[in-house]
């Protein structure tokens, strides 16, 4: 699999990779290792199926909605410590199709009221998966996508294109989306926010370590970390990291 798509999966855990991969051997009838490593040789491009199959991932825009609101209130006090002028940085890691990263944009703007000269919005999301940033730089979606979004959000941000919905430029301008495996790229610096939901659940407790510690890294003090509803932090996770809102998976970056 690296060799043919350039993609090291041997951070992840090999109990979420192995279903998939029996999910995949089930739907084309093969029964056995040997069975299918005889397709892969037959067939290489069965390789690309597969390394999507393991970065696939579900999203939606204000995905756990009260979630979000609860960042949306966080983030609000830390936009009102911040200097006239300065700009908030945020990093959406395993971006996906770009839902997450147009829902903070939209949130962001929101908490400004459209004037983003008081502080511009700097958005990085990175994935792993190529077609999915296809997808997210495209920025058109299923209407299905936004039922946990206000309708007059859904107006105000994205222009009907048949029976889906394209993001308008202005929200785009706030998004560089890009490719990058976190866990070999050195992280950035001077973020306001990190954002990195279920993903941490994929990979080995001792290389989620390894990220929570970057991102303590990337983020400037008293910075945000946004993780899943269904992840954690370990012992080393809260030591650099202080809980504000526990149940919606909030945190502060310790000084």
């Amino acid at each position: 699999m690296r060799d043919a798509t350039g993609i090291d999966f041997s951070s992840y855990k090999e109990e979420t990779l192995l279903r998939r991969l029996q999910k995949r051997k089930s739907t084309l009838g093969i029964n056995s290792a040997e069975g299918y490593q005889a397709l892969i040789r037959r067939e290489p491009e069965e390789l690309h199926v597969l390394q999507h199959l393991f970065l696939v991932s579900m999203s939606s825009f204000f995905r756990d909605r009260a979630s979000f609101s609860a960042l949306e209130r966080v983030l609000l006090g830390h936009l009102n410590n911040k200097m006239d002028g300065e700009p908030i940085r945020a990093w959406v890691a395993g971006c996906a199709s770009g839902e997450e990263p147009y829902t903070l944009a939209i949130i962001l703007r929101e908490l400004l009221g459209g004037d983003t000269s008081r502080h511009p919005i700097e958005i990085t999301a990175t994935d792993l998966n190529p077609e999915a940033l296809a997808m997210a730089a495209e920025g058109i979606y299923r209407k299905t996508l936004f039922r946990e979004m206000e309708s007059r959000l859904l107006e105000q941000y994205f222009t009907p294109r048949g029976n889906d919905y394209e993001v308008k430029p202005q929200l785009r301008d706030n998004i560089r989306f890009e490719q990058r495996d976190i866990l070999a790229a050195a992280a950035q610096q001077n973020l306001d926010l990190v954002s990195c939901r279920n993903l941490l659940i994929y990979l080995k407790s001792r290389l989620q370590d390894r990220l929570i510690k970057s991102f303590h890294e990337a983020l400037i003090p008293q910075g945000i970390l946004f993780i899943g509803q269904s992840e954690s932090l370990s012992f080393i996770g809260n030591s650099l990291f202080c809980a504000i809102d526990q149940y919606h998976r909030l945190f502060r970056r310790r000084r």
